[in-house]
């Protein structure tokens, strides 16, 4: 079972490990993908135990692009540096899998089959303004960005007036702070509400 990898990021060149249980020895296969022209490469990779993890110690290929790593059945990937739009997802191998990419005001803007990658690997580049990717019966978010609502709030008119009568100080000592026979009569707070408007942008 793939428990995590050791960076929430994987930089060009980065070097990283995996981390696992894998006792009963598992196939381990860390593959990488370049969105910008779907080469894979297959990663070499060193093994050791640290308490009960199995560790899997790789460099990633300067590429932009995604990891895509399997512990037996189970399957991980992660972006390498910076590649453009798109989607990649672990399942079985030897599928045709449908997607469909959805606008954030949940309008389909594009749909078709995955590429195949092999290994059980899917992946495809993704149209300007996809928000989520439907596929294998799941929406993923891809974009969540696209997903904030933003709003602007205009604040018109209102008014806070206050108005303080017969206010008095009598018998005060210092230093030692005492402050006696304090008035503060006929106060009055008149306020008035503004016209708030909010318009999502």
């Amino acid at each position: 079972m793939i428990v995590r990898i050791d960076t929430t990021f994987i930089s060009r060149g980065q070097e990283f490990s995996l981390y696992g249980r894998n006792p009963s020895g598992k196939p381990v296969l860390i593959r990488a993908i370049e969105i910008a022209t779907g080469n894979v490469e297959q990663l070499q990779f060193s093994h050791s135990v640290s308490g009960e993890m199995d560790v899997y110690s790789t460099t990633a290929p300067a590429i932009d692009g995604y990891l895509m790593a399997s512990v037996g059945s189970q399957k991980v990937t992660k972006k390498i540096g910076n590649p453009i739009p798109s989607f990649v997802i672990g399942y079985r191998d030897g599928y045709t899998v449908g997607y469909e990419e959805i606008s954030a005001s949940g309008e389909v803007i594009n749909s078709g089959s995955l590429n195949d990658a092999g290994e059980g690997w899917y992946w495809t580049t993704l149209s300007q303004g996809t928000a989520i990717v439907k596929a294998l019966g799941r929406r993923f978010i891809v974009n969540k960005n696209l997903l904030k609502m933003n709003y602007e709030i205009t604040m018109e008119g209102g008014t806070l007036g206050s108005d303080y009568q017969s206010a008095g100080l009598n018998d005060i000592g210092l230093p030692d702070m005492a402050l006696d026979d304090v008035g503060l009569e006929d106060a009055t707070l008149d306020s008035t509400m503004p016209t708030v408007t909010i318009k999502e942008l």
